[in-house]
């Protein structure tokens, strides 16, 4: 039986994601058809960034611990723009941890934070080469709608 806590926060948090944060990029740079070069070069300095410039409210950490082990295992970070666009920036999760429902509840969570804050619409950002999380996200209620071309 797992013995896991989920803590929430904002920025302050954002040291804990990083190594966390560091597997999801090389995942996605090992998944990566076109952009290979992109995920190698990028940093969590670089991307953590992006994440700073959100005002404390408008960024929410959701932080998977394992208590016996005392690791983190998994994380989600939600966001909400000017335009009231709420939108689940960064998930992972350990692969030994998947299929005990954490990520769902880190999506729930996020969502329920994203509609507490009355945001106007969610999105997803999925990276090429990692569709086989799309079901997932299906599962909770998101879709498809615009595929975003970028040249190489």
């Amino acid at each position: 039986m797992l013995n896991i806590e989920i803590i929430s926060g904002s920025k302050e948090l954002l040291e804990y994601v990083s190594p966390l944060w560091d597997k999801l990029n090389n995942h996605h740079k090992n998944k990566s058809i076109n952009f290979k070069e992109k995920y190698e070069k990028l940093s969590f300095k670089e991307r953590s960034n992006g994440f700073l410039i959100y005002k404390k409210d408008n960024i929410n950490i959701n932080l998977v611990k394992d208590k016996d082990k005392k690791i983190y295992v998994g994380y989600c970070v939600s966001t909400i723009n000017s335009g009231l666009v709420g939108e689940v920036s960064s998930l992972y999760i350990e692969p030994e941890y998947r299929k005990y429902g954490i990520g769902d509840e880190l999506i729930k969570r996020a969502i329920k934070w994203l509609d507490d804050n009355k945001v106007n619409k969610k999105i997803i950002g999925v990276a090429v080469g990692n569709e086989d999380v799309l079901k997932f996200y299906e599962r909770l209620g998101f879709r498809s709608r615009t595929i975003i071309l970028e040249q190489c």
